[in-house]
């Protein structure tokens, strides 16, 4: 961990894939998960200290992954509806996820490193916009804490 850099991909095959990158550039697959996701994997994403990925999928699961536990999946949530993007905030202290629902989730992370489910966050407030792609995606500017989805 420490100050490794990492990047999180989906592949069609519903994989996750963890790759370190080096100094030079250089990457190198850390770790491969594959069936992450029962149906389609739509989104990954890396917290930006490297110690979390989560991803989503259309079988309404978010699944949060630990460098700690060698991206072992540590927690499992269900959704209402299907899933298609996920991001972490700046301070890697919650994520957003934004799907098929009315609603984005907001998940936050406790002091003894768990995950919940904070709150669901409407689409139509004033501070959600929608941008049209093949699929749903929302944009977020809760305080300045989230970035797109």
């Amino acid at each position: 961990m420490g100050d490794a850099r990492r990047i999180v991909s989906g592949g069609h095959d519903n994989s996750l894939r963890v790759w370190t990158v080096s100094d030079s550039g250089a990457l190198s697959l850390e770790f491969i998960f594959k069936g992450a996701h029962e149906e389609l994997l739509s989104s990954v994403a890396a917290s930006p200290d490297g110690r979390w990925a989560a991803s989503v999928g259309h079988d309404k699961r978010v699944i949060v992954r630990s460098a700690a536990s060698d991206w072992a999946e540590t927690q499992r949530f269900e959704s209402a509806s299907a899933n298609s993007c996920v991001t972490f905030a700046h301070d890697s202290r919650s994520f957003v996820v934004g799907g098929l629902g009315p609603n984005l989730q907001l998940f936050t992370l406790s002091d003894d490193a768990q995950w919940a489910h904070q709150r669901d966050i409407p689409t139509s407030l004033p501070y959600v916009r929608r941008f049209p792609a093949n699929c749903k995606l929302n944009y977020i500017a809760l305080k300045g804490r989230c970035g797109c989805v």
